[in-house]
């Protein structure tokens, strides 16, 4: 029966794999995740399965980007997944400019690629970038239309609710008219008695 490993021990193995990987960026993963596996005595698709599950997460657990995780340096950020360039955008958003451009030198960007996936994400989830006219335009025009409907809609509550009040007061004038002749005509008998 195989041995079972606790989520630590499997996150544990990531991480050294990780700072193995940081302290001697020539060995390639492969090598690095076979020594583990060798020392650990595990077989080597089994460590490999956890690197690739785990590394983001643990990456994060070490404070390193995603890409310095996945030796995406420059040019090839690109090749990051999109939750990945999304994970860095949502880091980098609410940055200033210099923090901004801080952050890409430390973890080896190009600012240029953040604006760029930016608009790629803001593309795949129905978002008109914040820069583009035209969107911009097409959805004030959306916003328009929207607002003109809206206040047909009131202005055609509003009649109703007239009519219905006319039909009220006429009917509340009517009850009390009758409520009268009721006890003229009530007075009028008990005085004929």
């Amino acid at each position: 029966m195989e041995p079972k490993y606790t989520l630590d021990i499997k996150k544990n193995i990531v991480a050294a794999i990780i700072k193995e990987r940081k302290a001697n960026p020539d060995a390639t993963p492969t090598s690095v995740i076979k020594s583990h596996a060798k020392t650990h005595n595990i077989p080597f698709t089994t460590v490999y399965n956890w690197y690739s599950l785990f590394k983001d997460i643990v990456g994060d657990e070490l404070g390193m980007a995603i890409n310095e995780v996945n030796d995406k340096i420059g040019i090839e950020a690109n090749e990051l997944s999109f939750i990945q360039k999304y994970k860095i955008i949502t880091e980098t958003s609410g940055l200033s400019p210099e923090d901004r451009g801080a952050y890409c030198r430390q973890h080896g960007l190009y600012e240029a690629d953040l604006l760029r996936w930016d608009v790629e994400i803001k593309e795949k989830l129905g978002e008109p970038p914040a820069d583009d006219p035209k969107a911009q335009a097409k959805e004030l025009k959306a916003l328009k239309k929207e607002v003109t409907q809206l206040k047909r809609e009131n202005n055609k509550q509003a009649r109703e609710l007239d009519k219905k009040d006319k039909v009220l007061a006429t009917y509340a004038a009517k009850v009390i008219t009758l409520r009268n002749f009721q006890k003229l005509f009530s007075e009028n008998n008990n005085e004929e008695d």
